[in-house]
Order: C-alpha cells, then sequence, then structure tokens
C-alpha cells in the first residue's frame, strides 16, 4: 500500500510504478480482508492468503505453531487431498506454498498465463 507518509519513494526501496498502483480494498461480511492489485502487464496470477499470526505472537508453549498451522493448509482436507488440491494448481503451470514469518502465515499460489487455462479472455 502507498504510505501516507509524502517521503520520496526511494527511500522506501519500492518501485515507482507499484507504490502508485491502485489497490482496492473489500471486507467481506465475516471481517476477512481481500486486497487486490490488478496488473496486465504479465499474463500471471497471483494469490497470497495471509493470516495474523506467526513468531511475534508465540511463547515457549506453542513456538512453531504458526509454521505448523501453515504446512497444514495444504495437507488437504476432508473431500479433497492434498494431490488434488497441489494437482489443479500445478497442472496449469503454477505453484503453490506454504510460509510463517514474524507476523503472519499463510501461503501462496501463483500460475503463469492464466488465460490459456481458465478461460479468461
Amino acid at each position: 500500500l502507498v504510505p501516507k507518509s509524502e517521503g520520496p519513494l526511494q527511500d522506501l526501496n519500492v518501485p515507482k510504478t507499484f507504490a502508485q498502483d491502485k489497490i482496492e480494498k473489500k471486507v467481506l461480511p465475516n471481517g476477512l480482508i481481500i486486497l487486490a492489485r490488478c496488473d496486465t502487464k504479465i499474463p500471471a496470477l497471483s494469490i497470497t492468503v495471509a493470516l495474523s499470526g506467526g513468531l511475534a505472537v508465540e511463547n515457549n508453549d506453542n513456538n512453531g505453531i504458526s509454521n505448523f498451522v501453515a504446512r497444514m493448509l495444504l495437507n488437504g482436507t476432508s473431500k479433497r487431498k492434498e494431490t488434488d488440491i497441489k494437482g489443479a494448481i500445478e497442472s496449469r503451470g503454477g505453484e503453490i506454498g506454504a510460509f510463517s514469518g514474524l507476523n503472519s502465515y499463510g501461503y501462496r499460489d501463483w500460475q503463469t498465463t492464466p488465460s490459456r487455462h481458465s478461460g479468461a479472455p
């Protein structure tokens, strides 16, 4: 997101074109916040699901729980196996992986040329 300060963008180490892009925000009825930015310069789709958590909220009793939960997000569900989830993305040239950090955890999905596979124009 574009910072509220008026300082020069080079101080933030953010490319000027990215910092000026419009980011749309929508809050769903359940409180989930969705941020979206459209970039038509490359034929790719990237999705990141980030949840509050991470090392900043862990303690000695639950150290590592964010990493564990992040990995479990990709282990499948009662209706879809891990191979079904990963296969649906990887068969389209994509990658999916989990992450955990200082203040968040979640997963990322990146797909090349989604229009070729999804029927999008």
